[in-house]
């Protein structure tokens, strides 16, 4: 197990990072706002990946529980079809076998014997990894629809006043607009006023009342 356990480490971190970036990408394209302008670090980015999976722990497991079952389903059909065609095959090899060649075809026997059972498992490697891309993918959405379920229930805080808001004063404007952070970089900010998004450069505001 403990040789397996980079393995597992970098499969996770790579999951969660997939989350995180899914999960970010929903929260801020609710709001309208490009999520190149504010982009995460690794690190934050798998801390997002965190809190998409406990949003939507439920959803993901149902999902993963259907392609399990998916991955059942499509094994058992194709292991019935496999074993079909083996019969037929065989059926009709028998036929054609003679009495003075059964060594022979005994270790011919013996190689399609071998060549199917490689073919059944590669088949069913292929169609896991078809039901996992495609549970991924829907996965995925999930973390994207989580992100902007949280960026809904932002918005309506702000607009029943359960939301902290802040009092931007601009250096080339009298106007003082109110509005909620929503993320922040070393250049700008992004705020929701209650109605719309709004992206400041830190170098255009003057004052910060909070």
């Amino acid at each position: 197990m403990i040789k397996y356990s980079a393995i597992i480490v970098t499969i996770s971190s790579a999951a969660l990072y997939a989350l995180g970036l899914m999960f970010y990408q929903g929260y801020l394209n609710e709001f309208g706002i490009e999520e190149s302008l504010f982009p995460l670090s690794f690190d934050r980015t798998l801390f997002h990946g965190f809190i998409a999976s406990t949003n939507m722990g439920g959803k993901a497991i149902g999902l993963y529980l259907l392609a399990a079952e998916g991955v059942v389903l499509t094994a058992a059909i194709g292991a019935t079809l496999l074993k079909l065609a083996r019969q037929k095959f065989h059926t009709r090899t028998n036929l054609n076998r003679s009495t003075d060649t059964k060594g022979i075809c005994a270790s011919e026997e013996k190689r399609e014997d071998d060549f199917l059972t490689f073919s059944y498992k590669m088949f069913l490697f292929a169609i896991g990894v078809v039901v996992v891309f495609f549970g991924f993918i829907f996965v995925l959405n999930f973390a994207s629809a989580s992100g902007r379920e949280v960026a809904q229930k932002f918005k309506e805080n702000v607009k029943s006043g359960d939301r902290t808001k802040v009092s931007i004063q601009l250096r080339d404007s009298n106007d003082v607009i109110i509005a909620s952070p929503i993320v922040c970089n070393q250049f700008q900010c992004s705020y929701f006023d209650g109605e719309s998004s709004l992206i400041i450069n830190l170098s255009d505001i003057k004052n910060i009342i909070r």
